[in-house]
């Protein structure tokens, strides 16, 4: 059996500078986790790094063809994480992430008889 990580769901709409130094931030952590990266609609120049970054390293990514808000598109990350998540954190290439990401493992646990509870508005 694979070792249990987390899912980090990343939601995206233009700002490629941020994205980059928020998804480096996420490589230099320590621990298992599997990167979901959903983009809302973002521009070209955004477009151009995710579809480089998703040839690189191995990453779930999610296109949107409109921006359908941070809500629904935290749900589509969190949709459908690998079986072998246990967890799942969510951030914005704003936000960042800290050394201590992995802390947010006890908030989000995966129920054990249906998928992750939605976020609502």
């Amino acid at each position: 059996m694979a070792a249990a990580t987390t899912s980090v769901v990343l939601v995206v709409h233009n700002q490629p500078e941020l994205t980059q130094a928020c998804v480096e931030s996420l490589q230099a952590t320590r621990g298992p986790f599997e990167l979901c990266i959903v983009d809302n609609a973002s521009g070209e120049d955004t477009v151009d790094y995710l579809d480089r970054l998703a040839r690189a390293v191995p990453l779930r990514y999610l296109r949107n063809d409109e921006n359908v808000g941070l809500i629904r598109a935290l749900n589509q990350g969190r949709s459908s994480p690998p079986e072998t998540c246990s967890a799942s954190c969510t951030t914005t290439p704003s936000c960042g992430t800290r050394s201590g990401w992995s802390a947010c493992r006890a908030r989000w646990r995966r129920p054990r008889t249906s998928g992750w509870p939605a976020f609502t508005e």
